[in-house]
């Protein structure tokens, strides 16, 4: 069995993912670890391991995803079966020798275990993967890459996993359904083996680089017999309380938005411009990661809007020429509670910025505020992060228990928008900015 573990300067993660990966009941194993242009310790950590099962490659230039990672480890397997272990995630004991069996007994191109997906820390949100209603693989159901295991020939026939600015799908969702489309045959092995904590669903993890969450569990796993049926407990929980997610295959994007819209939020490599525009504004038409925001809806008008939620916090982030004081407006179409709008703050970078409140010629309610240039200018270039805060989230059958709706809702914005103020004060209720928003939204659609 060969385990392919991308990395990139990570190296306390990739510290416990290595050791839950020869920690494994399955011993003929090698595990290869890709380091994706990386720059810390990480080579270093595999050494020190001092296991001659493991072994360290490394590529010159960070790539930008997990696809050429990937694609090199599997050109190095002397094995004729490939599992992919992301570095911040764990598996127990027993998963690759269950999930090897149940491919050998079913004749299966492709097998995968059932894994158990964390929200980020101040949330309840929970996913079981690898679950179906049928009971049998369905096309539609996403796989996370650590929870599976598969025969190399699969690749030889299918291709090598594509790089990001190549597909319009993320990188992991597009390897799935070429391998599904090509009549590979999948199984499912039927046991809870991994646990994955998503950096795409933890705003700038790659900056924090915090291992807490992996950490703890790792103790629990060495210590707790019982711990994966609790864990599976608390994924039924969350969705019994709204708090569950079933992340699909989603809309294909321009080549490259899922991976540019993960780099942003995991706070790898933000985007930035030489020349920044002098105005910006938010269309909920393009893929928004994380889970700070719920899919696009349109309101009666046809006009695009997201409810922020099931967090406290959602941000956005705007490339802007942050070089001078910015106006800002926002329009928030509904809000789930009276005291959700009135406690209704907005930080940028961290501080927090006054808004006056309007209501709105076209229903809901018309924000402004002034961001000085030095609060601006406090991020990453030309990269303008804004934070809205509402003090909770609240499900419509909290509300109406006749309703069947249980997401945790905070406010429905519509849009948000800033520029450059040239000196002047914003104004609350701005026509002009508002249709120019409303001309932008046009055109997004």
């Amino acid at each position: 069995m060969s385990v392919v573990i991308a990395t990139y300067n990570w190296s306390e993660a990739l510290r416990l993912s290595l050791v839950s990966a020869l920690a494994q009941t399955l011993e003929e194993i090698e595990v290869l670890v890709v380091g994706d242009g990386c720059t810390d310790d990480s080579e270093q950590v595999v050494a020190e391991r001092g296991d001659a099962r493991a072994r360290w490659i490394g590529l010159d230039e960070n790539s930008g995803g997990q696809s050429a990672p990937n694609n090199a480890g599997i050109d190095a397997a002397r094995s004729p079966w490939i599992a992919y272990l992301g570095h911040d995630d764990l598996w127990h004991a027993r998963h690759l020798e269950l999930l090897l069996a149940a491919a050998e007994q079913s004749r299966a191109d492709l097998a995968y275990a059932i894994g158990i997906l964390y929200g980020p820390p101040d949330s309840d949100l929970r996913w079981a993967s690898g679950v179906t209603r049928s009971g049998q693989p369905e096309r539609d159901v996403f796989l996370p890459p650590s929870t599976i295991l598969h025969r190399r020939s699969l690749t030889e026939r299918i291709g090598p996993w594509r790089p990001p600015r190549e597909t319009e799908l993320p990188v992991d969702v597009d390897w799935q359904l070429r391998a599904w489309d090509a009549g590979a045959r999948f199984v499912g092995g039927g046991d809870a083996t991994v646990f994955k904590f998503p950096a795409a669903w933890r705003r700038d993890a790659y900056r924090e680089r915090r291992v807490d969450e992996q950490r703890t569990l790792a103790l629990r796993l060495e210590r707790e017999p019982g711990l994966v049926e609790r864990e599976l407990v608390d994924v039924i929980r969350a969705f019994v309380t709204g708090a569950g997610v079933v992340p699909g295959v989603p809309d294909p994007q321009p080549p490259g938005a899922f991976a540019a819209a993960n780099r942003q939020l995991k706070g790898v490599g933000a985007l930035s411009s030489d020349s920044p525009p002098r105005e910006a504004a938010l269309i909920f038409d393009q893929p928004v990661a994380g889970h700070e925001w719920y899919a696009t809806e349109s309101d009666p008008h046809d006009r695009p809007f997201r409810w922020s939620g099931p967090l406290t916090r959602s941000t956005v982030i705007l490339s802007v020429d942050t070089r001078a004081e910015l106006e800002l407006d926002l329009r928030v179409l509904l809000a789930i509670a009276p005291d959700v709008l009135e406690g209704l703050r907005l930080e940028v970078h961290g501080t927090a910025i006054p808004l006056r409140a309007n209501a709105s010629p076209g229903g809901g309610w018309q924000f402004s505020g002034v961001i000085p240039q030095q609060v601006a200018a406090a991020g990453d270039r030309h990269q303008l992060r804004l934070d809205l805060h509402v003090p909770r989230t609240v499900s419509p059958r909290d509300i109406d228990p006749g309703s069947a709706d249980a997401r945790p809702l905070g406010i429905a914005l519509s849009w948000l928008g800033v520029r450059r103020t040239s000196g002047r004060s914003a104004r609350p209720g701005g026509r002009t900015w508002v249709d120019r928003l409303r001309a932008l939204g046009r055109r997004a659609r």
